[in-house]
């Protein structure tokens, strides 16, 4: 089942073909052309964002570097609590840009 929040998120993306709903550790995710950019786990909202936007995101109360195994960091991952929610849409597109231009950067389009 769908979280509330990443169907508002969804919502943002209505329209672009390259962005779509899917699963990742057993949560549902956003992916832009086959990549995860953000999913909520563990009631946080997940984000893989760029050095600039990740550093904004880790100063938001309650972030954290997101560890979903509890063995290791994703490095560019931030979960954001829920009572963050004002700033998941700013952060969904940043990460949406983010995972998609990096695919873009390796195959040359």
């Amino acid at each position: 089942m769908t979280h509330p929040e990443l169907q508002n998120l969804r919502a943002l993306f209505t329209g672009d073909p390259d962005v779509q709903p899917s699963m990742m550790f057993g949560s549902a995710c956003l992916k832009v052309r086959g990549k995860v950019f953000t999913a909520f786990h563990a009631g946080f909202m997940v984000f893989k964002l760029p050095p600039d936007a990740h550093a904004g995101a880790l100063a938001l109360e309650g972030a954290r570097r997101w560890n979903p195994s509890g063995r290791r960091v994703l490095r560019e991952w931030v979960a954001v609590p829920e009572e963050q929610h004002a700033h998941f849409q700013e952060l969904a597109l940043a990460a949406a840009r983010f995972v998609g231009s990096s695919l873009r950067r390796k195959n040359n389009v």
